[in-house]
């Protein structure tokens, strides 16, 4: 049953969108965070009156959270939102092992915010394992979805302090919550839980290591093939990643890099999840208006590349070698770099595509216990 499970839970998409089967719920008031807030603190607590059926057979206590973090944009304080998972029963001496969990790409409106649904816009799947296993799991939604201002998205330090300051809200909840913590996500979750990693030395916690599935390493990189050369997924996820560049260059203009519906659909963004218009679009709507904005944006991506220093513990990564979002190349190269700068990585490949990787649950789980009872990380460098 648990590799059954933990197969299962790897085959959740890198995007999900709310269903008529998975209604968001209504967002509890919450109040803005004082200036001074740090980051980690417990905001706001709520139980979830209607969790998922899965979660209420295991017995699990889930709660929505608020809490502060710093902005990935300009250290700004602000409030990040998310849910945390306690299992049933007591815990373990030492206190519940904690997981922190960074979901895949929903998109960067509001309603895209996974704890405003009872199963996690599709992400829960990935968490139950964790549940099931004993583990404390916190996710966070990430900076600016379902809470007060925009969504970074694929910016790395901005997703890296939201996972790492939902550890302590998550601490601060739960008493019996141990310090001791894993990061873990799927596809914007992979490259964020690696992001963690880079960010977690001096946090106050003892971080034990991070598992990156399917992780965008290089988004620079991607630009090269734009527009032709992108696959049909590639091309729903560009005008996000765009979104996100003119949230740090506002010089930006959508139209040096899309046309037509792709374009139009762009004011939608912040309204629904991922536009149907962005999967529909011809190749030719998201030609560049000259070499040199496509130029400038490359450069401009440089800043979400992975890695930036060396993580404060072990790496676990995995990639599929059909995988038409993320290249296995690029994740290669990740890799490569990462252990030049001394991490500890383990690199599995498997013959998946994105992010269905199955065969790296079982891999992925046993990684994470290893690290909770104290076996030293392998490394594939």
């Amino acid at each position: 049953m648990a590799t059954a499970v933990a197969a299962a839970a790897l085959l959740v998409g890198c995007t999900a969108a709310p269903s008529p089967g998975d209604p968001p719920d209504d967002p509890a008031p919450q109040a803005a965070p004082p200036p001074s807030a740090a980051p980690g603190t417990l905001l706001d607590a709520r139980p979830v009156a209607l969790p998922d059926e899965a979660l209420e057979r295991l017995g699990a206590t889930v709660t929505r959270v608020t809490y502060g973090s710093r902005s990935g944009l300009d250290g700004a304080p602000v409030r990040v939102s998310g849910v945390v998972i306690e299992p049933a029963g007591a815990p373990p001496p030492g206190g519940w092992p904690v997981v922190s969990f960074a979901h895949g790409t929903t998109g960067v409106a509001d309603a895209c915010a996974p704890s405003r649904s009872p199963g996690m816009l599709g992400q829960l799947p990935v968490v139950l394992p964790l549940v099931q296993r004993g583990y404390l799991v916190t996710a966070t939604d990430y900076e600016g979805l379902g809470t007060p201002g925009p969504h970074p998205y694929l910016q790395p330090v901005s997703e890296g302090r939201s996972v790492i300051d939902a550890v302590h809200a998550a601490r601060e909840l739960v008493p019996a919550a141990s310090n001791r913590w894993v990061a873990l996500g799927p596809s914007q979750g992979g490259q964020a839980a690696w992001a963690a990693a880079e960010l977690a030395g001096g946090s106050g916690l003892e971080f034990l290591g991070a598992v990156a599935l399917a992780p965008p390493t290089d988004l620079a990189a991607l630009v090269d093939d734009v527009p032709y050369g992108l696959s049909p997924l590639q091309r729903r996820f560009y005008p996000l990643v765009l979104y996100s560049l003119q949230l740090r260059h506002p010089q930006l203009d959508y139209a040096d890099y899309l046309a037509g519906p792709a374009l139009a659909a762009m004011g939608e963004l912040e309204r629904s999840c991922i536009p149907a218009a962005f999967g529909q679009a011809p190749a030719s709507d998201f030609a560049p208006r000259s070499p040199a904005a496509l130029a400038r944006a490359k450069e401009w991506l440089e800043e979400f590349t992975l890695p930036r220093r060396p993580a404060a513990g072990p790496l676990f990564v995995a990639a599929g070698t059909g995988d038409d979002v993320v290249p296995v190349e690029l994740v290669d190269a990740g890799v490569e770099a990462a252990c030049e700068l001394g991490d500890t990585v383990t690199y599995l490949r498997y013959p998946a595509g994105h992010p269905a990787l199955p065969a790296a649950g079982d891999d992925a789980l046993d990684w994470i216990a290893d690290r909770f009872a104290g076996n030293p990380a392998s490394s594939t460098c």
